[in-house]
């Protein structure tokens, strides 16, 4: 789903009182990483520190929670990437016959589950 993937690329980035790069320049002070995730029907956010820094990650990763920062800047930048990313995805045959197989095994399934739910 590309607004998960977007999610995901923008949310590690939207502190209302940081901009990403210090964010980014904290993080590897301490040798911690705060990043996300999106699957098909999934997004999620992971933090990763040393314990003596859980306060630290801890706060950072409920400010991205509760008080997200989607800036206009940073949504742009990051669709302009997943664009890019989507176009060298073309060219990428693992890529497009995963895809074509996914499609495959969705039309089966969605068909498989009318003709139980019809009683074919």
């Amino acid at each position: 789903n590309g607004i998960s993937q977007l999610f995901a690329q923008v949310w590690p980035k939207a502190l209302r009182n940081k901009t990403p790069e210090q964010l980014l320049n904290e993080l590897d002070q301490k040798g911690a990483t705060l990043s996300a995730f999106a699957g098909r029907n999934s997004v999620g956010l992971t933090a990763k520190a040393l314990s003596e820094d859980a306060d630290f990650i801890l706060s950072r990763f409920a400010d991205i929670i509760q008080r997200p920062n989607f800036t206009p800047a940073v949504i742009k930048e990051e669709k302009e990437k997943i664009i890019v990313s989507l176009e060298k995805r073309k060219d990428d045959i693992r890529a497009t016959t995963f895809k074509k197989m996914m499609d495959r095994f969705t039309e089966t399934k969605n068909k498989l589950e009318k003709e139980t739910k019809d009683g074919n």
